[in-house]
């Protein structure tokens, strides 16, 4: 008994392409290889997040996916952020009305909201910001956690003959840090 939602996941009908392998780096660059110039198109326009993360699919096409979902994720939540302060502008332009303590507690929550909001929007704004300019590539941009992550690159690390990797340390977020080891890279690169 197939399940179908599991079976429309892996399949992607929609662009007639199958999804990529959940295997190794070099099956992922096999499953890239094989794809027609045309359907490589339209998985980066249509499936941006089955290779923006993707070990083995090449960096300038993952940054290209990660900037299209960058932009995407960044409407989304504006969008969401326009939504949740006109209820709260409609709910505070009331005052407390008959039942203060409920008032209270739903402009709480909506202040609450605002807050998480806007602290999702600086990190778009971050990683924006940390992968400005041409010789910068978002290979990792995964916002669908309580700690984003994401991976800037500057270079092309596919042709590079030498590779480091940054690590920030332990209190270092998307949202406070990326930009610093971005510049960090840089000089070492510089410097090397």
């Amino acid at each position: 008994d197939a399940n179908p939602v599991v079976t429309a996941a892996f399949v992607g009908p929609a662009i007639g392409v199958p999804a990529p392998p959940d295997g190794m780096p070099a099956d992922n660059a096999g499953w890239w290889s094989a794809l027609s110039p045309a359907a490589r198109q339209r998985v980066v326009a249509e499936h941006p997040e089955w290779v923006g993360n993707r070990d083995g699919i090449p960096a300038a096409v993952r940054d290209e996916a990660n900037r299209a979902l960058l932009g995407e994720r960044t409407g989304r939540l504006d969008a969401e952020l326009r939504a949740v302060q006109a209820r709260y502008d409609a709910l505070t332009a009331g005052g407390p009305g008959a039942v203060e303590a409920v008032w209270l507690a739903q402009r709480n929550d909506l202040l609450a909201g605002l807050d998480a909001l806007h602290r999702r929007r600086e990190v778009l704004d971050a990683v924006r910001t940390a992968a400005a300019g041409t010789d910068r590539s978002v290979l990792l941009l995964d916002l669908d956690r309580p700690h984003p992550r994401a991976a800037v690159a500057v270079g092309d690390v596919d042709t590079a003959a030498h590779v480091a990797v940054l690590t920030p340390g332990f209190g270092t977020t998307v949202r406070s840090g990326l930009g610093a080891e971005g510049e960090t890279a840089a000089a070492l690169r510089d410097r090397s």
